[in-house]
């Protein structure tokens, strides 16, 4: 077999893999898991010599979906804290996390993300045997992601994902990482998905920096708020997409009456392209990566208040 390997050895406790070669999981059942390794990250976590391992892998739909039938990489209903259904036809990328004694018993030597590709690659086995690692149930599902098709407006600024998201880290690791992570990490999507959570909304994390959620109007219409974390500039942009697309006909009229809402607001615009979509941008800023639950709650409800009084506006104009 032959692999291309591209290492980065980011300090003596934290190793990453990147390659791209096909693997077979064993599952409890004894049916098989056929997967693409993509990705291997190994790290000492703390002065125990706690370790964790995570591999990124990609699958076709239906297996994903054979995996989530059947609660492969204990992919179980009551661990999932976001959710999505995924397209037929578009691969799907998933990490997985490595049980926790196993991840500290195989980097007990050398924290070496190259310790655990050769462990998983069955044909440097003996007799082409199995290896023990591609057990699935040695592996808990943290994330499966996909590529979905955006709105033509926000194609050329950011790459959206759907997927969903396990809380296998936080039970896992419970005291070894999570009060490394309270004390050191300033990001912004925790700190909007924990407020999020307190509201009692359920989101869809489409990628790294990105949420979707869906609201129900008056009438009973279906619109969505993404929420675009900027880390670098401290800010989240939000982006309020109206449920129906406005004629050709309408446009030049309510494109008046956008224009005469905009002079009256604080912050915000209004943006309604070519095709007829019509959206509401509005941006928060996050001095110091903080975010205030009061302001996010602000900037939700701006949102909310903006869609109600679209809707009315649109309605008037038919």
């Amino acid at each position: 077999m032959s692999i291309s390997n591209d290492k980065t050895v980011n300090n003596n406790h934290h190793t990453t893999i990147r390659t791209e070669v096909p693997i077979l999981f064993t599952t409890w059942n004894r049916q098989t898991l056929t997967a693409t390794l993509l990705h291997i990250e190994a790290k000492q976590i703390n002065v125990n010599s706690d370790a964790k391992i995570t591999i990124t892998i990609q699958l076709d739909f239906t297996t994903c979906q054979h995996m989530l039938h059947n609660y492969f990489f204990h992919t179980l209903p009551g661990c999932f804290i976001a959710n999505t259904d995924f397209t037929p036809g578009q691969w799907i990328t998933a990490t997985l996390l490595l049980q926790p004694g196993i991840a500290k018993t195989l980097l007990a030597s050398s924290n070496d993300a190259e310790t655990v590709l050769a462990a998983l690659l069955s044909d440097q086995l003996p007799n082409n045997g199995t290896s023990p690692l591609l057990d699935e149930s040695y592996w808990f599902l943290l994330e499966a992601s996909q590529l979905v098709e955006l709105p033509i407006a926000l194609q050329s600024q950011v790459l959206l994902r759907q997927s969903i998201r396990t809380n296998w880290l936080t039970l896992l690791y419970a005291t070894a990482i999570n009060k490394h992570v309270i004390t050191t990490n300033l990001s912004l999507l925790p700190q909007i998905t924990q407020h999020l959570n307190a509201e009692q909304l359920n989101y869809e994390e489409m990628d790294d920096d990105l949420l979707r959620i869906a609201f129900e109007s008056v009438k009973q219409q279906r619109w969505l708020l993404l929420l675009h974390v900027d880390q670098k500039n401290q800010t989240i942009e939000t982006y309020s997409i109206f449920p129906q697309l406005i004629s050709v006909a309408e446009q030049p009229t309510l494109a008046l009456q956008l224009l005469q809402l905009q002079q009256q607001l604080e912050s915000g615009s209004f943006e309604l392209d070519q095709d007829g979509e019509l959206r509401f941008r509005l941006a928060l800023a996050c001095p110091s990566n903080k975010v205030e639950r009061t302001a996010f709650q602000t900037l939700l409800g701006s949102q909310m208040q903006v869609m109600k009084l679209l809707q009315q506006v649109v309605q008037m104009g038919k």
